[in-house]
């Protein structure tokens, strides 16, 4: 299944996952998996996509850029762990964040 939109040149592609998904789901044509690229995939989206719809996002989630993951030092965003029941994110040694 496909679903076009036309936008003017400045919308990012990743702008427009959950205006597609929110289209399919009135016209009852939701999937139960989405496969993507990166382009339309980030920790929000799958999120939202599974919260509000029932649909798990599939595709790569683009890199870390941080200055962690380039230096090869300290913790990056792989490091830890997501508990998305509990919304929490959880370090390397166990601490769990409050917020």
């Amino acid at each position: 299944m496909v679903d076009v939109a036309t936008t003017i040149s400045t919308v990012q592609d990743i702008e427009l996952t959950d205006t597609i998904h929110d289209e399919l789901a009135e016209r009852h044509l939701l999937p139960a998996e989405h496969v993507i690229d990166s382009d339309y995939v980030s920790p929000a989206r799958i999120e939202r996509a599974r919260r509000v719809h029932g649909v798990t996002l599939l595709g790569p989630v683009v890199a870390d850029h941080s200055a962690q993951a380039k230096a090869g030092s300290g913790f990056d965003k792989a490091a830890f762990t997501i508990d998305w029941d509990n919304e929490q994110a959880i370090c390397p040694r166990g601490a769990t964040s409050v917020s």
